[in-house]
C-alpha cells in the first residue's frame, strides 16, 4: 500500500488507496455493478497534478448507489465497456501510469456523487478482506497485505 486514505502525496481530505503494481497487472473488479464510464485513451503521466486529466479509468455503480473507480489502467487496458454488468472477481482492466502518477500503480477510490451535482463527493472507506479472507479491514498505508483465498 503505496499511500493510503487522506496520504500525502494525493489523497489530502480523500478516502482513496494506492496499490503498487506492476504495468499490465490484472484488475479485478472489487464488488459487483455495472460499468458506468471507461477512459483509455491517455498515455501521459507526471507526478504534478498538471496531468490528472491523462489518468485512464474504469468506474462501476454498484446498487447502494456507490461509485467505484480503478484509476492509472493502461492505455487500451480496459477489459469492460459502458453498459457491462461485472461480478465481483471479474477482471475489468490492466494497471499501467497514467495521469498524475509518480510510478505505475492502481489508484482506487469508492464515493457517494453529490446529491446537488456539482463535482463534490463523499469518498468512503473500504473494507478489504486480507489473508484467507475471514478477516475484513480497512487498509493502511506502507503495509503490504495479501490474499490467501
Amino acid at each position: 500500500m503505496y499511500q493510503g486514505y487522506n496520504g500525502t502525496f494525493s489523497h489530502q481530505n480523500e478516502n482513496s488507496l494506492d496499490f503498487v503494481m506492476p504495468e499490465g497487472t490484472e484488475i479485478l473488479a472489487a464488488r459487483e455493478g455495472l460499468v458506468i464510464d471507461v477512459l483509455q485513451s491517455n498515455n501521459r503521466s507526471c507526478p504534478t497534478r498538471s496531468c490528472a486529466p491523462f489518468g485512464n479509468y474504469v468506474s462501476i455503480l454498484h446498487s447502494d448507489g456507490t461509485i467505484a473507480q480503478y484509476f492509472h489502467i493502461q492505455q487500451n487496458g480496459a477489459k469492460v465497456n459502458i453498459g457491462d454488468k461485472v461480478t465481483k472477481g471479474q477482471l475489468i482492466a490492466l494497471s499501467g501510469n497514467t495521469g498524475w502518477s509518480n510510478g505505475p500503480h492502481l489508484h482506487f477510490v469508492t464515493f457517494l456523487p453529490s446529491s446537488t451535482g456539482d463535482k463534490n463527493r463523499i469518498t468512503i472507506k473500504t473494507l478489504f478482506r486480507t489473508g484467507d479472507g475471514k478477516k475484513a479491514e480497512f487498509l493502511e498505508e506502507k503495509k503490504s497485505y495479501s490474499r490467501a483465498y
